[in-house]
């Protein structure tokens, strides 16, 4: 059951990638800190599809693209991700 501070969901099966999670769990140990769920969604959906603007990106947190680059960029600082300006 949702409310307005919590969500219940159900999803369904599918193969891991445990590949993908294990970069996660190693960065995180790196840095000391659980990466923010706004992260998590863009290293997905660039492990998907490989080239994304930032307002793709943007859609997909569901957040400006103002406030969307900044998560980006710490992405690119951290080495995660590579711009290409094309």
């Amino acid at each position: 059951m949702s409310s307005a501070q919590t969500v219940a969901m159900r999803m369904t099966e599918s193969d891991a990638d445990t590949e993908f999670l294990r970069m996660i769990v190693q960065r995180e140990e790196q840095a000391s800190f659980t990466m923010p769920i706004d992260s998590l969604i863009i290293l997905s959906r660039l492990r998907n599809e490989r080239r994304l603007t930032t307002i793709d990106l943007a859609r997909s947190v569901q957040k400006p693209e103002t406030v969307t680059w900044p998560t980006l960029e710490k992405q690119v600082e951290a080495g995660k991700v590579d711009t290409n300006e094309t």
